[in-house]
């Protein structure tokens, strides 16, 4: 037997990555902070630290930080990873924001005023902070210089987001313990459609096993042979189909699977023509980047012609209503009270009237008014007249198409839902979007997302997010058809 003395001389120790961070940490120098550029603007900072060990690798902690309301909502670490990996990370999201480095002081003290704005609501940082990566950060002592954050709205009120990447369940649960901690009416609620996914990525990030689940599958997927590949691309591709796949939480595993397999084969030479798409975002990006917009938390009111109130939270209630018409999850008669809530509060303008024919279209009934009367009440609506213009080009050249919608922006400021809903009728009458047999429709709907990627940096308001979500899903089923048409017609 060994002498206890020996052994512990010729024993290293070895310690977890998680315990390296909590005791070790902050010996490391931070070497560089990075920082979406928006986070001042949209109240959502996604912060990048990095250290460097001795041995020249570097461990690095990501905080995704809601400013306005919820403090840290995750965050996660790499531990110990070489110089090209973490060119890597930085690279990848970089693709999805627009990020600039910055001082340690900065994200340090924007993270430790989310957390104590936070704490005033009644909300915890996320579990992977409290246990792990607040570690990483150096102590909140009088040693940092403080930075004077605002946060929460111009009033200091809290600002919550539903950008989908909340459940429903957990949305509701956010709202009640607003209504409980700062009162009803002191508070703002930015909502989206329910049952989204992320809006930075395929699949919503509701718990960790679908994120092991996705992580375990693209592991298996690089081990297959061809053919055992080729065999389990079809299973898939045509179980999705077959499912009519329009909802995630359908079938989270099926959709997570189809998920792996389309971005596998999205990276191959023959599958997306990378040189196509570019020329698509390029025409997009020419027709899109010419219109005028608002920011939606300072939206005028102008844009709502024809309502009797003083506007306030006119937005949020729009946004709201808009929601429920589009969610099936929603009865009619709920629906339907929800639309006369809305005109009672705001009177009968052209907001209101907008959804009671987005009601029309949606559930194909006829309850309320005919188009062409309301365009006389309220002829400079932009989402009537874009309404109307949608009905009018059907079918109609596309060129005269193209010039016909760029001319009802020209001189024209938008909101940016105004704004969605513009590039949504131009994507589906100019490109051709919902059409699975158009020409070209995997690099058209590629060039969407990375168009619509963008505009996410420009705009905080739910329906740029929503819409990415529907780019996603079109570019998911244009790689689908395009891999099986291909491969296994």
């Amino acid at each position: 037997f060994m002498s206890k003395s020996k052994k512990n001389k010729n024993t290293r120790v070895s310690i977890s990555p998680e315990n390296y961070i909590r005791k070790r940490a902050r010996n490391l120098p931070v070497v560089k902070c990075l920082i979406n550029k928006d986070w001042n603007r949209n109240g959502m900072a996604n912060i990048f630290i990095v250290r460097q060990h001795a041995s020249g690798k570097f461990t690095f902690c990501v905080y995704l930080v809601d400013k306005d309301c919820l403090g840290v909502k995750d965050s996660f670490f790499k531990y110990n990873v070489s110089p090209a990996e973490l060119d890597e990370c930085i690279e990848s999201g970089s693709d999805v924001f627009d990020t600039e480095e910055v001082s340690y002081e900065l994200v340090h003290n924007i993270i430790f005023a989310a957390l104590e704005f936070a704490e005033e609501y009644g909300f915890k940082p996320h579990k992977q902070f409290t246990s792990v990566t607040q570690y990483f950060l150096e102590e909140d002592t009088d040693a940092i210089p403080i930075i004077e954050i605002h946060c929460g709205r111009k009033d200091g009120k809290p600002r919550y987001v539903n950008s989908g990447y909340e459940s429903p369940a957990q949305s509701e649960k956010i709202i009640r313990q607003l209504e409980k901690t700062a009162g009803q009416g002191n508070f703002e609620v930015l909502m989206k459609l329910s049952g989204t996914a992320d809006p930075n990525g395929d699949l919503p990030d509701d718990d960790d096993e679908t994120d092991e689940f996705y992580e375990a599958y693209s592991k298996k997927i690089m081990k297959m042979s061809k053919k055992n590949l080729e065999k389990e691309t079809f299973s898939v591709f045509m179980d999705y189909l077959k499912n009519n796949m329009n909802n995630y939480r359908e079938n989270p595993e099926l959709s997570t699977k189809a998920t792996v397999l389309a971005e596998f084969w999205r990276e191959k030479d023959n599958v997306l023509d990378g040189d196509l798409s570019d020329e698509y975002l390029e025409m997009m990006k020419e027709s899109f980047t010419s219109v005028k917009t608002v920011e939606s938390n300072a939206v005028p009111n102008s844009l709502f012609p024809g309502f009797t109130t003083d506007g306030e939270g006119l937005e949020y209630d729009f946004v709201r209503s808009f929601m429920m018409v589009n969610d099936r999850d929603f009865n009619k008669e709920d629906v339907e009270k929800q639309i006369g809530r809305f005109a009672r509060k705001h009177g009968d303008c052209g907001a209101s009237t907008y959804l009671k024919f987005i009601y029309n279209d949606g559930y194909k009934v006829d309850t309320f008014p005919d188009l062409e009367r309301e365009l006389e009440r309220f002829s400079d609506y932009f989402l009537i007249l874009l309404m109307r213009k949608d009905k009018e080009i059907t079918g109609a050249d596309r060129e005269e198409v193209q010039k016909q919608l760029m001319a009802l922006v020209e001189d024209r400021t938008l909101t940016p839902f105004e704004m969605m809903q513009f590039i949504m009728c131009y994507m589906v009458h100019v490109f051709d979007v919902m059409n699975n047999k158009t020409d070209n429709l995997l690099e058209k709907t590629n060039a969407f997302v990375r168009l619509l990627k963008g505009k996410l940096l420009n705009y905080s308001d739910y329906t740029t997010e929503m819409m990415f979500i529907f780019a996603k899903t079109r570019q998911m089923d244009a790689t689908i058809i395009k891999v099986l048409t291909q491969n296994f017609s």
